[in-house]
């Protein structure tokens, strides 16, 4: 409306204050009612913070001596000094995950210029309700050339638009050149002595070339490096038909010290000593063959208990964060699930500094 008035000259002036008060009085306004929208989620943040603080203080005033070891002071500290304030942030900003979304459609919409539109799908609904009249009356080229003035207007519309987002892609494309550009004006500006030759404008750019490559995979690596690598170990063990250690393997790379520590460790060096080609042995289950109808062997048939270390020592061959162990040691005897206990899962383990979690 401000900008109407100030296109309208024979507007009167009182309409121009009248729209700068409304437009002085709604930004007060909006100042006011943030200043008061942070004030509760400070304030709720706070009290929060504070409540998270005083339980895990409480808690570690009474924890036990068992809980002790596994919790130690530092992690206490951490809950309450990092974790609370990441809860009193969540709290401030908490809103933005709904209203966000809803103020990026709202500028969209108000933006969008929907004026052709909205008149060619109203003259086209006109059109379609009242189809027999135009067909009675025989105006049909007069509403066709209605309908293709409004839809070349529309496309007009469309036309620009599409060279505004060319134009936007084009100087997204170009932002490397115009960045050695300016870096070599900068070059050449700031000093006199400073002289641009073909050596140093080509080794700048093969440089800059260099440069672009980390810096856009940078943010994908640090993406992936802190997403909880997961190894699941089922209580019902499975294995393929294929040799022991491609089993333990599973498709990962060679590392040789690394495989014998984990065979040791989920006890199958002994078993690899009884297996005829020892690691190279083909083991694999019952299946089913359709000539003589019936289930046969192939290769070595495993107990229980081996296809459960073996399940084990492939999760623990793979090295992720957080070990899923749904009761490993169940198939196992007394002494050979202490020794595993000892050497994997135990505070001396192998698996000591991942993430466990029973289920």
């Amino acid at each position: 409306l401000l900008i109407l008035f100030v296109n309208d000259s024979s507007a009167p002036a009182w309409q121009g204050f009248f729209y700068t008060a409304l437009l002085f009085i709604c930004t007060c306004v909006q100042s006011l009612i943030l200043q008061r929208y942070f004030h509760v989620c400070f304030v709720s943040g706070m009290r929060l913070r504070t409540a998270i603080i005083g339980a895990v203080y409480r808690k570690a005033l009474v924890i036990s001596n068992a809980a002790r070891r596994t919790s130690t002071v530092g992690e206490i500290v951490n809950l309450m000094s990092v974790d609370a304030q990441r809860f009193m942030d969540l709290v401030t900003y908490i809103n933005m995950v709904w209203s966000a979304p809803l103020q990026v459609v709202l500028a969209l919409y108000f933006l969008w210029q929907m004026k052709s539109k909205d008149s060619r799908i109203k003259l086209m609904n006109e059109m379609l309700n009242g189809i027999k009249v135009l067909k009675l009356y025989a105006w049909e080229l007069a509403f066709k050339e209605k309908v293709s003035e409004i839809r070349e207007h529309e496309l007009r519309e469309l036309k620009r638009a599409a060279y505004l987002g060319a134009m936007s892609t084009f100087t997204w494309v170009c932002a490397p050149i115009l960045v050695a550009l300016s870096t070599f004006a900068v070059y050449v500006l700031i000093d006199e002595q400073n002289v641009l030759d073909a050596q140093k404008a080509f080794v700048s750019l093969a440089l800059f070339n260099i440069l672009r490559f980390p810096l856009n995979m940078l943010p994908m690596v640090i993406s992936s490096i802190v997403q909880g690598s997961v190894a699941y170990v089922p209580q019902q063990a499975w294995i393929q038909n294929s040799t022991l250690k491609e089993n333990i393997m599973f498709g990962q790379e060679r590392r040789e010290d690394w495989y014998d520590h984990v065979v040791k460790a989920c006890a199958l060096q002994p078993d690899l000593e009884i297996l005829p080609a020892g690691d190279e042995t083909e083991i694999g289950e019952k299946v089913w063959t359709e000539a003589p109808d019936m289930f046969c062997d192939k290769g070595v048939n495993l107990s229980g208990g081996q296809k459960q270390r073996v399940s084990l020592a492939r999760a623990v061959y793979c090295d992720r964060a957080v070990y899923l162990l749904d009761d490993p040691l169940s198939a196992v005897d007394a002494h050979v699930g202490k020794h595993i206990f000892d050497q994997v899962i135990g505070p001396q383990g192998i698996l000591k500094d991942k993430v466990g979690e029973p289920t």
